[in-house]
């Protein structure tokens, strides 16, 4: 509303006639101010859904949990969002079903219950599941390798 009337204001040449007051420029600047501020969290919300990521796990990566803990990787970097990606990533349509529902007018009217799984386990990206699992894998059989070669050594 701001923005239409300073637009008027200056398109009709309004100045010529009347004066800008020192509230209205204020609000303005202020609505200025918030406007990019809803915009700039907007577009961080909708990055956010398209990857399906919450702002916890995009403040601070959760290394993905294996058989073999995080401080016993010597040969290679555990797996994390940075050597892998974001595991809970689907693809577009299926993380926004996941998170709004089948039915666009179910996001109009948001009903509890209608949303796909149980809020407690949800659909991972399998190809990424898979290349975790067997990059453990051969961590794994490295690590026990090793264990192997070490304890062969020491009997001689």
């Amino acid at each position: 509303m701001a923005a239409a009337i300073t637009i008027q204001f200056f398109k009709y040449q309004l100045y010529e006639e009347y004066y800008i007051g020192v509230n209205f420029v204020f609000f303005l600047v202020l609505s200025m101010v918030f406007t990019l501020i809803i915009i700039f969290f907007g577009g961080y919300t909708a990055y956010q859904v398209c990857i399906n990521c919450t702002t916890l796990e995009s403040l601070e990566p959760v290394a993905y949990r294996t058989k073999l803990p995080t401080s016993q990787w010597r040969f290679r970097r555990p797996p994390d969002y940075e050597t892998l990606g974001n595991i809970y990533n689907i693809g577009l349509r299926n993380n926004v079903i996941q998170l709004m529902g089948r039915n666009w007018i179910e996001w109009l009217f948001p009903v509890p219950g209608h949303l796909p799984g149980n809020g407690t386990s949800f659909p991972v990206n399998m190809a990424l599941r898979r290349r975790a699992e067997e990059r453990a894998e051969v961590e794994i059989d490295m690590h026990r390798r090793r264990k192997l070669f070490f304890q062969n050594n020491e009997q001689h």
